[in-house]
């Protein structure tokens, strides 16, 4: 189903009027009963502070499951990145070592070896951090209120946030037995600042020069001066059915892996140069054409993610991050109040093939401050509108978890439609059909303020 707006403005766009009224918060006394019952009491986001113990409700909900997503309503607040660890370490204290995140294959590989080693200099050279050697000089590949830097100072700040994140993870996982398997990243979505392949195919090709192989591919490899995005993206599969055609040589050169490894790093910066092509193209804005593009990003990152899944074992445990909206069990259900409907998700395409093996958690936000890329100024207020969700649970606890799926009768207030927010804007969904579990954080900060920095606006 086609959104009738594209999911970037969406997802960046101000407060619109809700429709709900208090009437509904009346209506929902017996569901506040049940929550108030039901929900785990957190008292700091702090990953290496909080109980373990206070996870212990996870034993049971994870059995028979082995993907679990990990979906903020926000990406513009700063307590994703600690609802993250906090769940990362109780997931990693089960088994779960691979983390997916919606980004690009280059920038995911780079983060993954600084997992793996602590070597900071991986991060300097994650594009999604500002680093700008793999781009083109010639030809501006930017998506605007993405990556176009329009506001510096929150971007900064998101990214140093990041690098925060990614130092704690790595404490986290030096934390895990000795001898057992480490924390690994990987990234399945398309990369938004594309250019990353080329070195990482470089990298993979560069013990083999004097091959046959290895010249044909790099002369496919350079850059044309004056190319276009899509004339980029062609000269690019074409080279990749070139790696097909000589598979076997290819194979002997690198390997199994290394040959997957190759063709993967080409055939998605080219799906990436195709995708900026689909948001940055048209000579005047299109909104069809937009929405097809996000559309097709969302089928790309499905195929991107059967590949992992069809090359890990069977029972592989896995965490995938992103928008919880991409990590929605039953997207096509959702609709977003003045913006139409959601299209499938990615989230609904692994539920559908993996029944039964996914559990969904969601980070819910009342009120606070939230970073907006395209907003003039780029932090702005923002409350969660009148009858939704979070005006519920805020009278519950100002951090909370809340595992749905109990059998109560009281919880069936929310197997009828309810609003809630998402990146300040209502939606409106059967939670229940989306998500198997709430994680509640009465107020935001933006990105960059650790707790205590953050503003405390509005009420």
């Amino acid at each position: 189903m086609r959104a009738a707006v594209p999911l970037a403005l969406l997802l960046l766009s101000p407060l619109p009027p809700s429709g709900q009224g208090e009437a509904d918060e009346v209506d929902s006394r017996d569901f506040l009963a049940w929550a108030r019952e039901s929900a785990v009491e957190l008292d700091s986001l702090e990953w290496s502070e909080t109980d373990p113990k206070a996870f212990a409700f996870l034993d049971e909900a994870l059995k028979g499951k082995r993907i679990v997503y990990l979906g903020e309503t926000d990406h513009g607040v700063a307590e994703r990145m600690e609802f993250r660890l906090l769940l990362i370490r109780e997931l990693a204290r089960r088994g779960f070592r691979r983390i997916g995140m919606e980004m690009g294959l280059s920038d995911a590989k780079r983060m993954d070896r600084y997992l793996e080693t602590g070597d900071e200099t991986c991060l300097e050279r994650v594009a999604l951090y500002g680093y700008r050697g793999d781009l083109r000089e010639n030809r501006k590949d930017e998506i605007a209120g993405w990556t176009d830097d329009s506001n510096p100072e929150l971007i900064q700040a998101a990214q140093a946030e990041a690098r925060w994140f990614l130092r704690e993870l790595r404490r986290i996982g030096e934390e895990l037995p000795e001898g057992e398997p480490r924390l690994s990243w990987f990234g399945y979505d398309l990369s938004i600042r594309p250019g990353g392949g080329y070195a990482d195919a470089a990298e993979l090709l560069a013990p083999h020069q004097g091959q046959a192989l290895f010249d044909a591919v790099m002369e496919r490899m350079a850059r044309v001066p004056g190319e276009s995005r899509i004339e980029e993206a062609e000269r690019i599969e074409a080279l990749v059915v070139l790696l097909d055609e000589r598979r076997d040589e290819l194979v002997h050169l690198l390997g199994d892996a290394g040959a997957l490894e190759l063709r993967r790093a080409l055939q998605r910066m080219a799906d990436a140069f195709r995708f900026i092509e689909g948001l940055q193209g048209q000579e005047e804005y299109d909104p069809e054409a937009v929405a097809e593009a996000l559309e097709r990003r969302e089928r790309r990152m499905d195929h991107n993610m059967d590949e992992h899944l069809a090359e890990w074992p069977p029972d592989e445990k896995i965490i995938l991050l992103g928008h919880a909206l991409h990590l929605s069990q039953d997207s096509t259900a959702i609709h977003t109040q003045g913006f139409g409907d959601m299209w499938e998700s990615i989230g609904t395409h692994v539920e559908r093939e993996h029944p039964g093996e996914v559990y969904g958690i969601w980070l819910l936000h009342h009120r606070g401050r939230h970073g907006v890329p395209r907003a003039q100024p780029p932090i702005l207020p923002f409350l969660s509108p009148r009858g939704s969700v979070e005006r519920i649970l805020r009278r519950v606890h100002p951090i909370l978890i809340l595992p749905l799926g109990s059998g109560d009768p009281r919880e069936a207030w929310l197997d009828e439609e309810r609003v809630f927010c998402h990146s300040g804007a209502p939606a409106r969904a059967v939670l229940p059909r989306q998500v198997d579990c709430l994680f509640f954080v009465e107020v935001a900060g933006e990105p960059g303020k650790r707790p205590g920095e953050r503003g405390q606006e509005p009420r």
